[in-house]
């Protein structure tokens, strides 16, 4: 009886490394806020929204006040020139004067109410790009789990190719005496004697077989 051959060894799959279990974490948390965020990205619920007004009115209020006190100063000072100039303040070229700075001041005014509205506009796009920002830097954590995921797949690869080594494994232990010698060396004998005697490619594949079947077995 021949002697048994030992089991074809399983390959071993390749464990994390501490680098790849911290990408693995990195990945997670990347994966999570993009669930967490990228729904939101356009959305301004009504709290964000009273929070960019009110950053936009406290800026407009500041504003407006120093328009005020400029506008007070400026119409006091000339109110004193005409008055110092015609003796009274309803002549002609007096009230003339004071309504072009009128119309002055009142553009004025009117730039101030456009830039607010602009300035909420860029509030709104500021805060959008700091939400693009985020959603972009956990899309970076995301891609941390490439490597990680080729360890996977080549780990996937491995249990395949075991499930082939543990078919083999099996084959060889429900047999008495097999022999992958034996076996090698009788397919190859088998497959010869097939192709001479019929001259068939099929004849040698099927001789192949038996002739390894009895090699392997012959001896048991």
């Amino acid at each position: 009886m021949s002697k048994k051959s030992p089991d074809i060894p399983m390959y071993q799959e390749m464990k994390d490394t501490p680098w790849i279990t911290q990408a693995r974490d990195m990945a997670n948390r990347g994966y999570q806020g993009i669930i967490d965020n990228y729904d939101k990205v356009n959305v301004f619920s009504e709290p964000t929204q009273q929070s960019l007004q009110a950053r936009v009115n406290a800026l407009y209020n500041r504003a407006e006040g120093d328009f005020d006190r400029t506008y007070r100063d400026t119409m006091n000072k000339m109110a004193n020139r005409n008055y110092s100039q015609f003796g009274t303040l309803n002549a002609t070229p007096a009230a003339y004067r004071t309504d072009m700075e009128n119309l002055s001041q009142q553009r004025k005014l009117a730039d101030l109410s456009y830039n607010k509205a602009l300035y909420y506009d860029q509030a709104v796009n500021n805060e959008l790009q700091r939400r693009y920002n985020t959603l972009n830097m956990f899309n970076n954590l995301y891609q941390k789990g490439e490597v990680p995921y080729q360890q996977d797949v080549a780990n996937w690869k491995l249990r395949n190719e075991n499930l082939d080594r543990q078919y083999y494994n099996d084959l060889a232990n429900s047999q008495s005496g097999f022999n992958w010698g034996d076996f090698a060396t009788g397919a190859l004998k088998g497959a010869t004697t097939g192709f001479l005697t019929t001259g068939n490619p099929w004849g040698a594949v099927a001789g192949g077989v038996f002739g390894g079947l009895g090699g392997g077995f012959g001896n048991a």
